[in-house]
């Protein structure tokens, strides 16, 4: 974990609940209790694993997200002949805003990087717009996850086939 405080709080959580644990049961009652105790103290102390989004997409649109999802939930529960066209006509219509509202912010999000671009260039700032003009292409990595040596020098994926068929990573 890199987040310190919270590998604290869960080291704290762990010598807790090591002290309740008894010592004269079996291997296997022991390894359960310590399988248990793990798994309780990361849920109490990281939480679930929660869904990331894309970082342009609103909160409104992901209430019109959920609401599309109940919608969903709700046709596929609906048993009777009166029910169901209703219900596939409430989600037809939540879909088809839930879709309009993410198309917006998709657009909107990639003005303000035109605009943004626009700014870079009238600054002569080239290495902001190269890195916008990746974005909006659709082909930008991050530039974090790049491979290093224990040396802290950078790998560079070879183009050409390597021994064996795979791509070859030489350094720089």
């Amino acid at each position: 974990m890199k987040d310190t405080d919270k590998l604290e709080e869960y080291r704290l959580g762990l010598t807790n609940r090591f002290q309740v644990l008894l010592e004269g049961e079996t291997i296997d009652e022991q390894w359960k209790a310590l399988k248990g105790t793990l798994i309780s103290t990361c849920q109490k102390v990281l939480g679930y694993k929660t869904c990331s989004h894309k970082d342009w997409i609103s909160a409104d649109s992901l209430k019109t997200i959920t609401d599309r999802k109940k919608k969903k939930a709700e046709l596929n529960i609906s048993h009777t002949r009166a029910e169901k066209p209703r219900a596939q006509e409430a989600y037809a219509n939540a879909a088809r805003t839930a879709k309009n509202s993410i198309r917006a912010d998709k657009k909107n999000s990639m003005e303000a990087l035109a605009t943004e671009a626009e700014e870079a260039t009238q600054h002569g700032n080239m290495k902001e717009l190269y890195t916008i003009t990746k974005k909006l292409c659709g082909k930008f990595s991050d530039p974090k996850g790049q491979l290093r040596t224990k040396m802290e020098r950078l790998f560079q994926v070879k183009s050409g086939r390597g021994i064996g068929g795979e791509n070859t990573l030489r350094s720089f």
